[in-house]
């Protein structure tokens, strides 16, 4: 099985949680890594909390998880521009 065929068994809901977690983590990026990494955990977890509140909805921790990781693209570009300012 090649990349694609395993990449394609990811659901779309996943794959929307990781794009808007990376958008999260941009923006709040403008105020440095630390408000970046807490704006992103705390949305992530919020949202899924939001959902168990509302009916035909349910709060998956993975979806948190998945917010979450999408941070980590971003978070990894911004301390490696924290240490080439630093050198």
């Amino acid at each position: 099985m090649d990349l694609f065929e395993h990449l394609n068994k990811i659901p779309s809901d996943k794959v929307a949680h990781f794009a808007g977690g990376g958008i999260i983590a941009a923006v709040a990026g403008l105020a440095g890594i630390g408000a970046s990494l807490g704006c992103t955990a705390a949305i992530a977890v919020a949202k899924e909390l939001w959902d168990r509140t509302r009916p035909n909805h349910t709060a998956d921790p993975m979806d948190a998880l998945a917010t979450i990781a999408g941070g980590i693209p971003v978070w990894v570009l911004m301390a490696i521009r924290l240490l080439e300012k630093a050198l």
